[in-house]
């Protein structure tokens, strides 16, 4: 693992020594865009020559030969800027006006961007080689099994690259940061303090539960398959979920000796066959599996999905974009278009307060109190779960949902349009609300409510004896003092507070509420016809109460309060603020809205992969409680208080704002993108090679995921290479750096 990162570093020099010339003077450097000067041809004739000096040298530099053309071609095309294999004209993303990239890399050498940043990065990842519990962590967590590969993040940056309005919002983060240098550092810091800031062990489990459930499909044709993102159910060993055929059993090779459900495995957790050999199948691939006579047992489809001897799919697979966490990304595209967050973050900086004095692990800090008006009616509400009636009245909404979900859009918008009205009116007490509380549901005189009444007259539970206007009206008869004096009565003063702050802008809470609605309450995705997420999530949410009412209602004030007294959320609403009020938040808010956008060209569609790996990283069975560690792993060492990470945020910034117009951008722009004559990325190209070269040198890489050991070699292999100070990158930036005397 060392020897392959020490190449790696060694091939990097290379590239930078080869735009030397291969004499490594400096002369060529000043003529570094002359058409003479061939950087591919250079740099390919420099790695040959290193390779022949390594162990299995020859055979290694043979393997790079029958990638001749494809290494020149794809270096040349990255450090030109262009695709060299057809005329500009006919490239069908063009990328003009980008001067050599390595003159630019030259300049961020020149100003210590770059070996700043290496250095940082370096002693991070010592930092992270060091812990035992981090590489225990990392090491479990490499361990998912649900198809998602490295290809699907080259993928995900590929679409991003590759999509039109990319380089418009690079411009607008170049700008951004030149203006605005403390930008990164505070949303690192945001990100750093989520992590940290994660809810309890329990609660997390039920929200990642919750975000990886299928949403119930009601479209009657097999038309959305066509575009399917493809995963697999894991089982409890982190496996591939093995279905069963017509008898019972599980599709073979598979066995389930003790009939527990589950595949047999060995003391690793892998599979094993009747024999106990391990299976080598994989959930999507393209081999298939044979038994010892020859018969196939098991095939691949177009997808790469697994098919039995019968033509059934041998594990569960589901489309990755009907889950609740695909209608959750979903929805916050729409709610970033809509102008939702602005508005949302508008009232709830001013609903939240006051503030008090906290204290932390960090130290003491202002953060918003549990004691204000949305916090205390928010907590009291939640409070009402413990009750029976209550919990019945979540089952009335939740099958006015399943039956009509604009019906159910309507009862929710007849609540909010009560509590306006509560709002508008000169109410002293809370028992003049608790009075009249009653009879706003027993005699409407709003439209609106009595079209509420209507609809959940119509609804019924417990086997049909009780409709759903008569388990309402019973709840607030029964509790209309607790519900006047503890939740309505807060919230309207809560109303009044974010109507008085914004003289301007009045009716700031009915527009967010009645357009949240219209999210949740509509399709997840346009595509599809599936039922909206608010079933699924209250099935979830009452199957858990069920269980234990007062537990659960406790755990969940509790993580209320905490969530609203943290750090965190006082940095969050403040990073927020400030990113709004900047000139180019608009045109970044748009970028982020279309990454969360499906579209219909598959080349651009980021929205596919961002759902992809999203499930994968919820859906796989690791203890939640090594999650957790995990977050609060990357928070530590991301926390850009430490010098360490300030320094890197500096450098990045540095580069990300630098003056060649976001070089960077369409530099992996052409790198991820297809080369005409070969309908293959640079990147694809130069991977391709690179294993070739590795594999004809004997070195070959087992699949799945990477042992302590591995992460430990990787981490300090990196750090090693990116700060040793007489290492090959120090000395490549020295010859960089002199090549000016």
């Amino acid at each position: 693992m060392q020897r392959v990162l020490k190449w790696i570093f060694m091939v990097m020099g290379i590239f930078l020594l080869a735009a030397c010339g291969e004499s490594h003077s400096s002369s060529t450097i000043s003529n570094l865009s002359n058409n003479n000067f061939n950087f591919g041809l250079s740099s390919f004739n420099s790695t040959r020559e290193f390779l022949v000096t390594q162990n299995n040298g020859v055979v290694k530099a043979l393997a790079l030969d029958e990638h001749r053309e494809h290494f020149i071609s794809s270096l040349n095309s990255i450090a030109k800027g262009t695709d060299v294999t057809q005329p500009i004209q006919k490239r069908s993303i063009a990328i003009q006006g980008n001067k050599d990239i390595l003159n630019a890399l030259f300049g961020l050498i020149d100003d210590d961007t770059l070996p700043d940043m290496t250095d940082a990065l370096g002693q991070i990842l010592n930092e992270l080689a060091r812990n035992p519990e981090n590489l225990k962590a990392l090491s479990e967590f490499s361990q998912t099994k649900v198809g998602v590969e490295y290809r699907n993040f080259v993928a995900l940056l590929r679409k991003i690259f590759l999509h039109p309005q990319c380089q418009e919002i690079a411009n607008a983060v170049d700008r951004l940061i030149e203006t605005n240098p403390d930008f990164l550092k505070n949303i690192l810091a945001t990100f750093s303090s989520t992590l940290s800031s994660l809810p309890s062990p329990e609660l997390t489990q039920i929200i990642l539960d919750l975000l990886a459930t299928d949403m119930k499909d009601l479209s009657s044709d097999d038309s959305s398959q066509d575009r399917a993102v493809w995963l697999v159910r894991l089982d409890s060993q982190n496996n591939p979920k093995v279905l069963k055929d017509g008898f019972g059993y599980l599709y073979p090779p598979f066995v389930d000796a003790d009939w527990n459900g589950e595949c047999d495995v060995d003391h690793l957790g892998r599979p094993i066959d009747k024999y106990g050999k391990v299976i080598q199948l994989e959930a999507f691939g393209k081999n298939g599996y044979q038994d010892g006579k020859g018969k196939w047992l098991v095939t691949r489809d177009q997808e790469g999905k697994a098919v039995s001897s019968e033509g059934k799919l041998v594990f569960e697979y589901f489309d990755a974009q009907k889950t609740v966490l695909s209608a959750f990304l979903y929805n916050l595209g729409r709610a970033i278009e809509l102008d939702i967050l602005h508005d949302f973050h508008q009232a709830n900086f001013v609903a939240l307060k006051p503030m008090k004095q906290f204290e932390d692990e960090d130290g003491p800090y202002w953060g918003y109190s549990d004691e204000g008006d949305l916090v205390k009616g928010s907590l009291s509400a939640l409070s009402l779960l413990k009750k029976d009636d209550f919990r019945d009245f979540l089952r009335v909404i939740q099958k006015v949902f399943e039956k009509d979900p604009l019906k159910a859009e309507k009862v929710l918008k007849a609540l909010g349009q009560v509590m306006v009205s509560l709002r508008d009116n000169n109410f002293s007490s809370p028992a003049e609300i608790a009075e009249i509380l009653p009879s706003i549901f027993e005699k409407p005189s709003s439209p609106e409510v009595a079209e509420m009444m209507e609809i959940l007259r119509n609804t019924h539970i417990h086997l049909g004896f009780t409709d759903g206007a008569s388990l309402w009206k019973k709840c607030i008869r029964k509790n209309k003092t607790f519900l006047a004096e503890e939740i309505l009565w807060p919230w309207r003063n809560s109303l009044i507070t974010i109507q008085k702050s914004y003289p301007s802008n009045p009716e700031i809470f009915p527009r967010v509420y009645n357009n949240i609605l219209g999210l949740v309450c509509g399709s997840a995705l346009e595509k599809y016809k599936l039922t909206p997420v608010v079933p699924t999530v209250i099935t979830l949410l009452l199957t858990a109460l069920d269980l234990d009412p007062e537990g659960m209602v406790d755990m969940f004030q509790e993580s209320l309060k905490e969530s609203v007294t943290s750090r965190h959320t006082t940095l969050t609403m403040e990073c927020w603020k400030k990113f709004l009020s900047l000139e180019e938040s608009h045109l970044i808010q748009k970028g982020v809205a279309t990454l969360l956008t499906p579209q219909e060209d598959e080349e651009i569609n980021s929205y596919s992969e961002i759902v992809r790996l999203g499930i994968a990283l919820v859906q796989c069975n690791h203890d939640v409680k090594l999650k957790i560690r995990l977050a609060n792993m990357v928070a530590k060492l991301l926390d850009p208080k430490r010098p360490i990470v300030s320094n890197l945020i500096d450098s990045l910034g540095s580069l990300l704002g630098c003056r060649d117009g976001a070089f960077m951008v369409k530099t992996l722009r052409v790198t991820f993108c297809q080369c005409h004559k070969f309908q293959l990325s640079p990147m694809t190209m130069l991977s391709w090679t690179f294993l070739d070269v590795l594999q004809a040198g004997g070195k070959h890489y087992k699949k799945g995921g990477l042992s302590e050991e591995d992460i430990h070699k990787v981490c300090h292999g990196l750090s090693h290479g990116l700060t040793n100070p007489s290492g090959y990158l120090k000395k490549i930036y020295k010859l960089v750096k002199e090549r000016k005397r």
